[in-house]
């Protein structure tokens, strides 16, 4: 139906989203590929194709398969590096996973961005410095620095440990606070000057 209306719509970039586009079998992004291809045969070397995924979802052998079938770029949703981060937070990678993942997408030619949240709970500047410092260090193309946002009515925001993983949630009491806001702004004058020292636009 839409095909007449796309197929004349010329594409720079194509973002396979949703933090989970990683979880294909490396047999069927080629497959993938080839449906936007379809939908846009234009599409060529010139076209940035990124594809979105969590740390240990990425094997080599998907980030080759991704590369032979187009994709030019790969989006990691690290979120933190600390281990009492990722508890709280309730996810399960391993920082070794990530700087893994990073090191294969170096090695395969594929550009890498990075996505770190601040301003945890517990969270000290100089541990956030670490993570960002550690990331930059190991060679990213973008980096995206996100503020923490906790919905009140999720598990991590009720501290419930029957729906977080690991019984890890946020304690009452020790979400960020207006006393944060002076913290929060080092962060942000902190983050401008390691993207400019990594090469990357503040």
């Amino acid at each position: 139906m839409y095909r007449p209306f796309v197929a004349r719509t010329p594409l720079t970039s194509v973002y396979f989203g949703g933090g989970t586009s990683n979880l294909y079998r490396a047999d069927q992004y080629a497959r993938l590929l080839q449906l936007v291809r379809n939908l846009f045969p234009d599409l060529g070397g010139d076209t940035e194709v990124t594809l979105e995924g969590i740390p240990q979802l990425f094997t080599r052998e998907k980030l080759d398969a991704m590369r032979t079938a187009g994709c030019t770029r790969v989006s990691i949703g690290v979120q933190q590096l600390d281990d009492e981060m990722i508890a709280m937070s309730g996810r399960k990678q391993k920082a070794s996973q990530v700087f893994q993942t990073i090191a294969w997408c170096r090695d395969l030619g594929l550009a890498v961005s990075v996505d770190l949240i601040f301003g945890w709970p517990r969270q000290t500047v100089a541990g956030m410095l670490r993570d960002l410092d550690a990331v930059v260090g190991a060679g990213v193309d973008h980096l995206t620095h996100y503020e923490l946002n906790v919905g009140g009515r999720t598990a991590l925001g009720r501290g419930d440990p029957r729906h977080v993983s690991h019984g890890a949630g946020l304690p009452r009491g020790e979400g960020l606070s207006t006393g944060d806001h002076l913290r929060l702004g080092e962060i942000h004058q902190r983050l401008a000057a390691t993207r400019v020292r990594g090469g990357m636009a503040p």
